[in-house]
């Protein structure tokens, strides 16, 4: 068989969409590889960044406890975005969904805190 008689065969679609199939596979093994590279990098230097801070000699405290507290707060029915004064001072406002997500859990918990 000659090659004009290959391509007028019936299977001739099917062997060509067979050669898309794999070609889009290569394409998503490429891709899914740069990602998974992507967070292995990533893994690495959120390592590195935890080590640094276990290892820092002194208290090392996040806006965890501050979210909840806000949250809590929030729960209360106080609002946490009015001018600050010397009753309530809001350090670390994040916007208002943020602390919406937050609520339903930290008001299931009750009042103690949640971090």
């Amino acid at each position: 068989m000659d090659k004009e008689e290959i391509q007028s065969t019936p299977l001739a679609p099917i062997r060509e969409r067979s050669e898309v199939w794999r070609l889009a596979g290569w394409a998503l093994t490429g891709v899914l590889m740069l990602l998974l590279a992507g967070l292995v990098v990533r893994s690495a230097f959120s390592a590195a960044t935890s080590a640094q801070m276990w290892a820092y000699p002194f208290q090392f405290d996040e806006s965890e406890g501050m979210i909840v507290a806000e949250t809590m707060l929030l729960d209360r029915g106080i609002s946490i975005y009015d001018v600050p004064g010397p009753d309530l001072f809001i350090s670390a406002p994040y916007p208002p969904l943020f602390y919406l997500l937050n609520l339903p859990g930290q008001h299931l918990a009750g009042s103690e805190p949640t971090f």
